[in-house]
């Protein structure tokens, strides 16, 4: 995700670890490595699961840190950064943050930062920030989906809906 940036046409694949059962995160493996779909999975946890996942080459990892807990920001991101010391791309759990947030995760390692969604936009492009961080915007994310759709996740009428946006 974080490679040389273009502004050619970009499809990138990322996958939100949220605390998934074991099977659900060898199912992802799965897939990516069948289809060899680079994919960056941001994770929330340690799990023997997570770790093959990551041990494909086609996949990177980012952190998913849950700041909605009632323990300090430094500590919840000291946590996981512990565990995954070589994440250089976040994405905190429900899309949650401020301004303070931004430099501390700038001053953590973190290089970019995917927490932006803009649901269906067309022509997303990374943007630098205030706080030195890459800004990689978000254009689907399931939830929403559910919502925008009506709960419906028909491939054929969200393909529909993102042209006609074009």
């Amino acid at each position: 995700m974080l490679g040389a940036m273009s502004l050619a046409p970009t499809i990138c694949f990322t996958f939100d670890i949220d605390w998934a059962p074991e099977f659900m995160i060898d199912e992802l493996r799965t897939l990516l490595a069948e289809h060899a779909l680079p994919a960056t999975v941001f994770c929330t946890h340690e799990s023997d699961a997570t770790r093959r996942l990551l041990a494909l080459d086609h996949v990177e990892h980012g952190l998913h840190p849950n700041f909605l807990v009632a323990r300090e920001e430094a500590q919840v991101l000291d946590d996981l950064r512990g565990l995954y010391p070589g994440a250089r791309v976040a994405r905190n759990h429900a899309l949650y943050y401020h301004s303070r947030l931004l430099a501390l995760l700038h001053r953590a390692g973190i290089e970019a930062f995917s927490n932006t969604l803009m649901f269906l936009e067309p022509g997303l492009h990374p943007h630098y920030d205030w706080s030195g961080l890459v800004r990689l915007p978000i254009f689907w994310e399931d939830d929403v989906h559910a919502v925008f759709f009506d709960g419906a996740f028909d491939g054929a009428a969200s393909a529909r809906a993102v042209l006609a946006l074009e």
